[in-house]
């Protein structure tokens, strides 16, 4: 389906993974689950923020893992690579 989506198209899904692959094919999103409809400004908007708000929490997870990790390095705990 990423293959064949195209610009104008309106996709259905339950959650935003993958929104900014969509967006940057000019693609409409419905998000079941929250209740989005990017076919209008006023939802784009809410939707925008709303993605910018989830890339924030993402990148704030993965900075306290980072810092989390580096902690246990120092005490000497060893990460397999799996």
């Amino acid at each position: 389906m990423m293959d064949f989506v195209r610009e104008g198209d309106v996709l259905y899904i339950t959650k935003l993974d993958r929104s900014n692959f969509l967006q940057n094919k000019d693609v409409n999103l419905k998000v079941l689950h929250q209740n989005i409809d990017t076919t209008s400004p006023a939802s784009r908007l809410l939707f925008t923020m709303l993605d910018a708000i989830a890339e924030f929490e993402r990148d704030l997870i993965n900075e306290r893992a980072r810092e989390g990790i580096e902690a246990e390095k120092k005490r000497g705990v060893q990460f397999s690579k799996y």
